[in-house]
């Protein structure tokens, strides 16, 4: 009887590990939630002119609520690549930008997944593959932790390791904050942090 019952802890516990998703370049859980923004639709502005000229959203109201998915999902030829537009919301919190993908950077066609992280400002990027040719990426998050002057980084998490992505600029304010022409030579988890 002992036998069987170890055996049953045994095979109970090796399937309790195993359904953890675990990837290299991945945070857990725990670790993503120590450092990316936090959600926070309390205290939010409108968007800058500038940041509104970056995500090509002029004379577009960023304040107004509306209902979207919090993924989207596109079809990648490899040798066309995509240029990828998405506006997500997840609990009042809105991620708009576009993601583009250079013809022959992926080494096959492939299935593009942009998802919210939920209470953070951070995107997770599906498949796991990398770039020959850096993906770059111009996104906005609306309805975060943050305000007008904070120091803020745009990183993706190797291990225990933040690690800044290369980008042409980030522009905060009250409760948005956006990043331009981010270079992604990888797809896992990216978002801002403070």
């Amino acid at each position: 009887m002992k036998k069987l019952l170890v055996l049953a802890v045994v095979v109970a516990l090796s399937f309790w590990g195993c359904a953890e998703n675990s990837n290299i370049t991945e945070p857990t859980d725990a670790q993503s939630n120590q450092s990316f923004l936090k959600v926070n639709t309390d205290n939010v502005s409108e968007l800058s002119a500038e940041a509104k000229a970056a995500l090509k959203v002029d004379g577009i109201s960023t304040l107004e609520k509306s209902f979207f998915s919090s993924s989207k999902s596109v079809e990648v030829e490899a040798e066309d690549g995509a240029s990828i537009r998405f506006i997500l919301a997840n609990r009042g919190t809105y991620s708009l930008g576009r993601l583009g993908i250079a013809g022959g950077a992926l080494a096959e066609d492939a299935t593009v997944g942009i998802a919210m992280v939920n209470g953070e400002a951070s995107l997770d990027f599906t498949p796991n593959v990398a770039f020959s040719t850096p993906a770059i990426l111009t996104v906005g998050f609306i309805g975060v932790d943050v305000h007008a002057g904070d120091d803020v980084s745009f990183v993706y998490k190797d291990g225990t390791q933040e690690v800044e992505v290369a980008n042409s600029g980030i522009y905060v304010g009250n409760g948005w904050v956006v990043v331009l022409k981010a270079q992604l030579g990888h797809f896992s988890r990216f978002g801002f942090t403070k």
